[in-house]
């Protein structure tokens, strides 16, 4: 934590990025009942900005998008799985691109949108 608070304030001290709107996102991983993972992903964030602000007394400037992207880190799943050799790659490719988000218990909660779809 301590070299990326040292970038960030190096980013910071240089004048180019003083109009920059920074953006905090969050996820959790897979596993898990929806409702723990939600509030995991909302901790971390809080955690981090608390971090920021009050550990190590930075202050962003302009607007601060903070961005509760979702317990499901969809995207970094299908770059994984896209990256590996496992059996039935194509298969669950498929499925991460193509099917609805659901809860642990079985409702429809929204649609992976990993792929723009």
């Amino acid at each position: 934590m301590e070299r990326f608070v040292g970038r960030l304030r190096a980013v910071l001290s240089d004048a180019r990025y003083q109009r920059f709107r920074f953006r905090v996102r969050s996820f959790a991983s897979l596993e898990g009942p929806l409702e723990l993972n939600e509030r995991l992903y909302e901790a971390r964030t809080a955690s981090f900005l608390d971090y920021l602000y009050n550990k190590a007394g930075i202050r962003l400037p302009g607007e601060v998008n903070v961005e509760q992207a979702g317990c499901y880190n969809w995207e970094e799943l299908e770059r994984r799985v896209a990256s590996s050799t496992m059996p039935y790659r194509a298969e669950v490719l498929e499925v991460l691109r193509e099917a609805p988000e659901w809860s642990y218990n079985e409702r429809v909660v929204g649609w992976n949108t990993a792929s723009g779809n």
